[in-house]
């Protein structure tokens, strides 16, 4: 059965016509005369607007356009993967107005400022004059939500106002039944507060921990290198030192009968960072107290080796996959964060929604 709408000739792949040497395009397979015509984001054809039964009104409101052969799976750049939904094209959000045509500004339900105060006018003076009773509903419904506030009247409908937290005593039993009672927005709101507390907190508690032990590892070796300059008496001579050499005869001269001391760097890999064994001066005079011990590789469970490939570059491991655990909490919470303000908007629209109702069935319809 073809997914072709009955008035689409069958897929041809003719790109050029044989007889005028001129490049076709459509479903018609015409060349471009200077009519409309829009590109589908799927095959990169192009066709007519006219072809399509589309009305040239909706130019401006196409957001993602897809050819009939595309969407039926004949054309396209995924057409042989069966695993993914045919494509559909998606338009954009019409302006309110009636015969605008222009599409909706962000975060709004108009193309402009001014077509929306034009909106607003068309529906309080249709609903004035009593021709319309379906507007003078909504207009006596947004006056009992706003409660005679000409700011809140005017923002009913959009982001600010639907995000807005519902004062409780606006209806405290409709509240309660339908927001505080809701079990979907609480089971969010526990697991963005168990995100928030316990696992963001955990693991920015554990890179504290690693960060103090890590400083403690560099005061070690900072201390074991500051007795060896003491030691030598010059630090210019210990290697990997930062301070500038010189290379001028007269200084090859003075110093040329000094040792050359290689600087020292313990591994400091333990697997328990949440404390360090002792001080940093206590734990450089174990090492020194054992520095005639080749065999021994640790201090207080401290691995003191000085180029260990068992540990190779585990500070940097370490924090690296803290810090891409936080990434992935932080991410986690952001999805909740949209999630919630989801539910919200979700149960806002249905307060007002059964408190409009309620309002106008507790009040007279005008004659």
């Amino acid at each position: 059965m073809s997914l072709l709408p009955s008035w689409c000739p069958e897929y041809s792949p003719l790109k050029i016509n044989p007889v005028t040497g001129l490049e076709v395009y459509c479903t018609c397979k015409k060349p471009d005369e200077g009519e409309l015509m829009v590109g589908c984001d799927g095959c990169d054809d192009w066709f007519h607007f006219k072809c399509l039964k589309v009305p040239e009104k909706y130019r401006r409101l196409v957001a993602a356009f897809y050819c009939p052969y595309c969407q039926a799976g004949i054309t396209g750049k995924d057409k042989d993967d069966t695993n993914k939904p045919l494509p559909k094209t998606l338009w954009k959000r019409k302006c309110r107005v009636e015969n605008c045509y222009e599409p909706c500004a962000e975060n709004s339900k108009y193309c402009s400022e001014e077509h929306g105060l034009q909106y607003m006018r068309n529906v309080v003076n249709q609903g004035m004059t009593g021709n319309n009773e379906k507007n003078a509903d909504i207009v006596r419904r947004m006056l009992s939500v706003s409660e005679g506030n000409s700011s809140i009247f005017q923002n009913i409908g959009e982001d600010a106002f639907i995000d807005n937290s519902i004062p409780t005593g606006m209806d405290p039993m409709l509240h309660k039944e339908v927001i505080e009672q809701d079990s979907g927005l609480m089971e969010l709101v526990h697991s963005q507060d168990q995100c928030n507390n316990v696992t963001m907190k955990g693991i920015q508690e554990r890179i504290t921990i690693l960060d103090k032990y890590i400083e403690w590892v560099e005061d070690v070796n900072s201390k074991l290198n500051s007795s060896l300059e003491f030691e030598n008496g010059n630090n210019d001579d210990i290697a990997g030192s930062s301070v500038k050499k010189t290379t001028s005869k007269k200084r090859k001269r003075k110093g040329g009968n000094r040792k050359i001391v290689v600087r020292k760097t313990i591994c400091g890999y333990t697997p328990d960072v949440s404390s360090v064994p002792c001080t940093s001066e206590e734990f450089g005079q174990l090492y020194r107290d054992e520095s005639s011990d080749e065999t021994a590789t640790e201090i207080k469970g401290v691995c003191t080796k000085m180029k260990c490939h068992r540990h190779n570059d585990w500070m940097s491991i370490n924090s690296d996959q803290l810090q891409q655990e936080m990434e992935t909490a932080e991410s986690n919470n952001e999805r909740l964060m949209v999630l919630i303000k989801i539910r919200k908007r979700q149960l806002n629209c249905q307060f007002y929604e059964r408190l409009s109702k309620s309002h106008s069935q507790d009040q007279p319809t005008p004659s």
